[in-house]
């Protein structure tokens, strides 16, 4: 692995302003021809776990320095040696931006053109095609190991406390009765029953985490889209970003990620999330794109996914609860975890019948 330069600093994720200002000075150090009284900045997005924003030269807003930094207490559920590792190994070709150094608590990084997916493009074809093709790119990179979403899983089932402060009684009416660790286990029974394909997943495609050229998406629109037509995608920049979850795992799970957070985060709304039909066609392009010929029996696979779909939101679930108790950020984890794990059981409840 290519060394990263190290800066002995931390930037204050609670106060962005203060983050702000210190990679100011941070900035100058790696750019060496920069004024820090000539810098300016831009929010990319406030997030539920991390904070990213950019530092420029007011004279060239495409040279930038992309900044982020992580959440309080996420060292206790991400590996953040791995997550170098396998950001890294997308840079290599050409699938993520070149980690410029590390800091204490986050990464400085080179800048992607593009703008964060907003929820409405998801139902745009061109958009649907695009992260396909992404998608399968990143599938067929080489990394082995075992897959990584039920183990962890465990490791966020197994760093939950029974303490939620002033979110006890919530917690105990809306999980009280739950035994996660027994359903994960049944989840991971049944999946691996299946001897579904292992790959080189993201594991968090959110919008958050899809950059697309929005000016080139535009004026593309009138572009009459079909499975078939293997061009369009040249003319469609986009990149996946945040990798602190990438690694080995089922690459239904992905896929069946991808769709679920079409939902959103801020504000879920699971009416928004693909019907059979787009589900069937995305699956469809994904296998037709993948160029290790790989072939697969397409309904088989769509009566799978409900399974991938709960194991999704029953990891996410986990999560929150964790972050519930860890993280410093204004955003109500625990409704986002009652969330997920009620469409865990719904999706559960689709595959058994």
């Amino acid at each position: 692995m290519e060394s990263i330069e190290v800066f002995d600093v931390s930037l204050p994720v609670e106060d962005i302003t203060a983050c702000k200002d210190i990679a100011r000075i941070l900035s100058c150090s790696i750019r060496k021809d920069w004024a820090i009284d000539q810098l300016e900045t831009e929010v990319f997005t406030n997030g539920i776990t991390n904070k990213i924003f950019s530092i420029f030269h007011k004279e060239n807003r495409q040279d930038r320095l992309v900044y982020r930094v992580f959440g309080h207490g996420t060292d206790r559920i991400i590996d953040r040696k791995k997550e170098l590792e396998q950001w890294q190994k997308l840079s290599a070709v050409g699938l993520a931006a070149k980690i410029i150094g590390r800091f204490h608590n986050g990464i400085v990084c080179e800048f992607l053109p593009g703008e964060p997916l907003k929820l409405h493009q998801l139902q745009w074809p061109e958009v649907q095609k695009a992260v396909a093709e992404v998608m399968s790119r990143m599938h067929e990179l080489s990394i082995g190991g075992v897959p990584c979403a039920f183990p962890k899983m465990h490791q966020f089932i197994d760093n939950l406390r029974p303490e939620f402060g002033k979110n006890q009684a919530r917690f105990e009416q809306e999980f009280g009765s739950v035994n996660f660790r027994n359903l994960s286990d049944d989840l991971q029974k049944k999946i691996e029953a299946l001897n579904a394909g292992v790959v080189f997943c993201h594991n968090d495609l959110l919008i958050h985490n899809i950059l697309i050229d929005e000016t080139e998406l535009l004026s593309n629109r009138n572009y009459a889209w079909t499975i078939a037509n293997d061009t369009f995608i040249d003319s469609v920049r986009l990149f996946f970003i945040d990798y602190e979850y990438a690694d080995a795992n089922y690459e239904l799970f992905d896929i069946a990620n991808h769709f679920n957070e079409w939902a959103g985060v801020e504000d879920l709304d699971y009416s928004r999330c693909p019907d059979e039909k787009l589900k069937r066609e995305f699956i469809e392009y994904y296998y037709a794109c993948r160029k290790d010929g790989k072939q697969m029996d397409i309904t088989a696979v769509m009566k799978q996914l409900p399974l991938f779909e709960a194991a999704s939101h029953l990891f996410w679930a986990s999560w929150a609860l964790v972050q519930c108790q860890n993280s410093t950020i204004n955003f109500d984890y625990l409704g986002y975890a009652s969330s997920r794990f009620a469409q865990c059981k719904l999706k559960l409840s689709q595959y058994e019948s």
